[in-house]
């Protein structure tokens, strides 16, 4: 059996969790580390380059000769990790257990009236500039030390 490092588990889980199988970006492995640990793990046979049908923002891609590509689970990647390699051709919504209706809407039902687009706005002085005379804004509009943010002074 082969020993895996706790990214490397982190790795190879969540590529084995997306639908391509393919590596996705991680918020706390850059990116020229996590293409390091996933070259050690195709080294290893758990992972492949494969092709890519476009440019996904959240995949690591590889630039090569032939264009580019992204890391993906093999075989021996599921199996390392106690994945089976089970292949599921119902629609996404259906294996996740999600009502269609959620998704496409009811059938025949009227549109949701379209909300305003417009914003009215009824202060007359700059945000942040007004306030009464007790306020923090007090100190601004009588020519504290913040009112150069404001405008109430310039001197």
């Amino acid at each position: 059996m082969t020993t895996l490092s706790d990214t490397h588990l982190l790795v190879l889980s969540a590529a084995a969790a997306r639908d391509d199988r393919l590596v996705a970006k991680h918020k706390r492995l850059p990116g020229a580390s996590l293409q390091r640990v996933c070259e050690a793990l195709a080294k290893r046979g758990l992972l492949a380059l494969a092709e890519l049908e476009g440019r996904d923002p959240s995949v690591l891609t590889i630039e090569t000769q032939d264009g580019w590509r992204g890391f993906a689970v093999t075989a021996a990647g599921l199996e390392a990790i106690g994945v089976e390699d089970v292949v599921d051709e119902r629609p996404r919504h259906e294996r996740l257990g999600v009502d269609a209706a959620l998704i496409e809407g009811p059938e025949n039902a009227e549109p949701a009236p379209a909300a305003p687009t417009a914003l009215a706005l009824s202060h007359s002085a700059p945000l942040g500039c007004g306030g009464t005379a007790g306020s923090r804004n007090a100190a601004v509009r009588a020519g504290g030390p913040s009112a150069a943010f404001c405008g109430a002074r310039w001197g």
